[in-house]
């Protein structure tokens, strides 16, 4: 009896050590007391519509947070969601180990056929992406290989994308890599249509995704920002949709790293 008293306070101890070391990393990196928050939850959200300042509190503080912020022109978007995620690893490594893996994941889309998400109108689920492949150029969209034996850091790939709700349109993702974060940023070459209305220009929806390779932990930031034409409850329809299309890619990386 003893020995097993001994042996869950020895466990618990270790739980507790480690609880504390993933908050004081966390704590270096963000704000407040998300920190606290992220870890209790798993997923922390802040949207903004047509609010002063250009504020991104959930923004971490790791070395491609500047390009994400500054991946925007003009005056600031109307529109600002910014979502963050902490995943748990079933196996720790050295911090960065990962990050080669993870970034060909990113590059993999035309794994992205077929995800689904969660539609908060139609209270069912619906196939988020019914086609996206990566093509030769914008001028030239014949379909080509996913670009995943490429250095990542700096590349450019234009692709083809089809959802339910958008329709069919051009994307291009530039991606980065450091030691210990892979990252894209995209934005729309096309125009963007609900129904039989265009309501979003070429290169007024931008979306950056950062993966920050923690070794133990990885945390996940996505920013989703646009203009789009202002029309009755299309804010309130475009905040579902896109805080459901991050948790939808967030749940297809995930299901993509654990493979």
């Amino acid at each position: 009896m003893r020995r097993l008293v001994l042996f869950l306070l020895i466990i618990g101890g270790i739980l507790t050590a480690e609880a504390q070391d993933i908050r004081s990393r966390l704590d270096v990196l963000l704000s407040g007391d998300y920190a606290e928050v992220l870890l209790r939850d798993g997923v922390l959200r802040k949207t903004s519509y047509r609010e002063d300042g250009t504020s991104l509190p959930l923004l971490p503080r790791i070395t491609l947070a500047e390009d994400a912020k500054k991946f925007w022109s003009g005056e600031p978007a109307p529109f600002v969601s910014e979502t963050l995620f902490l995943y748990k690893k079933p196996v720790a490594v050295p911090p960065g180990a990962d990050v080669s893996g993870i970034s060909v994941i990113l590059r993999s889309l035309s794994r992205l056929e077929g995800l689904e998400y969660y539609s908060n109108s139609r209270k069912t689920m619906r196939t988020l992406y019914k086609s996206s492949y990566a093509v030769e150029s914008e001028e030239n969209r014949t379909r080509i290989a996913d670009p995943v034996s490429a250095p990542a850091d700096g590349l450019s790939v234009v692709a083809i994308q089809e959802d339910l709700t958008f329709g069919e349109y051009a994307y291009r993702y530039d991606y980065r890599q450091t030691d210990d974060t892979a990252a894209f940023y995209s934005t729309n070459i096309d125009s963007l249509s609900y129904g039989f209305i265009r309501i979003i220009k070429p290169g007024n929806l931008r979306i950056a995704l950062l993966v920050h390779d923690l070794g133990d932990y990885l945390l996940v930031y996505n920013l989703t920002r646009a203009e789009f034409l202002a029309i009755p409850g299309m804010e309130k329809k475009l905040n579902a949709s896109f805080s459901s299309r991050a948790d939808a890619v967030y749940g297809w990386f995930v299901d993509e790293y654990e493979q």
